[in-house]
């Protein structure tokens, strides 16, 4: 593999919201964009994109809220996910391209997919779609934003991160705060992403069945080849849940990762990007 370079980081505005985000530059006809998990951000698939960039034009934005990109006065609702990547898109004159993504990055990638079937090429959608078990997200969203507003340094905050995920190496944990966080005017250590978010999950439960119902509508109008990747562990997306959107979807094919959970590309980096290069690369 060549030398690591790291990715250019870019800024554009779609829909009043300054978007950051990484292009780990041209050089393939191929392009795929990569979105994230809630409460994520877009350096989350910097293994990914250094192990595949000799291959493919890798692109990930910080969605709204997260990140660095700018927070939302209207809400974060997965319309507005889906047009915001709509516009970097755009943005970058992508005529066709892949799309990839993760928990609510799924979610918000089946709206797109569905709404412009023309653009997108390959889908993947990883440990993500209706029919997620939004008891335990929301349970493990409340615990993520009940957080302390700051740390003092650095390693605090790491060893914050590193109680909730203990299965981490260190890099990743210092991934999450590098990029994650940001050291503010008081010189606390504190997090990026918008408290907002939280209602992503907190909204009503009728306004929660309701945006599923539109999803798995969305789902079964997507007519581009779609793979299913679950982790093996995942408890977020039970094993019945994935058998159903691999049903909902016309043209679905559903692949569990072993020794993985929800976060299939940390779990299993190597078999994530094995089963995600073959998918996408296959004529």
């Amino acid at each position: 593999m060549n030398a690591s370079r790291p990715p250019i980081s870019l800024r554009f505005e779609a829909n009043g919201i300054n978007i950051h985000y990484l292009d780990w530059g041209e050089g393939s006809p191929r392009h795929v964009v990569l979105l994230h998990g809630l409460g994520s951000q877009a350096h989350a698939w910097d293994q990914f994109a250094e192990d595949v960039r000799q291959s493919i034009r890798v692109v990930a934005p910080d969605l709204r809220g997260h990140g660095e990109s700018g927070h939302a006065a209207d809400g974060y609702t997965l319309d507005r996910f889906a047009a915001d990547a709509k516009a970097l898109t755009r943005h970058l004159n992508l005529p066709v391209f892949n799309l990839v993504g993760h928990s609510l990055g799924a979610l918000a990638a089946i709206w797109l997919a569905a709404q412009y079937p023309a653009l997108v090429n390959r889908l993947v959608l990883v440990d993500g779609g209706p029919g997620l078990n939004l008891d335990l997200a929301r349970q493990g969203s409340a615990d993520r934003f009940a957080r302390p507003l700051g740390f003092d340094t650095a390693e605090e905050a790491k060893e914050w991160h590193r109680e909730r995920y203990p299965t981490r190496s260190d890099e990743w944990l210092e991934q999450r705060v590098k990029y994650g966080m940001v050291q503010n005017w008081a010189g606390k250590w504190v997090f990026r992403h918008d408290p907002e978010l939280y209602w992503v999950l907190g909204r009503s439960p009728q306004q929660l069945q309701d945006q599923e119902q539109k999803t798995w509508n969305m789902l079964a109008a997507i007519r581009c080849p779609v793979l299913l990747l679950r982790g093996e562990e995942s408890t977020l997306l039970s094993p019945e849940a994935a058998r159903r959107i691999a049903v909902a979807g016309s043209n679905v094919a559903l692949l569990e990762i072993s020794k993985a959970g929800h976060s299939i590309p940390a779990d299993a980096p190597d078999a994530f990007r094995d089963a995600v290069m073959k998918f996408l690369l296959a004529v």
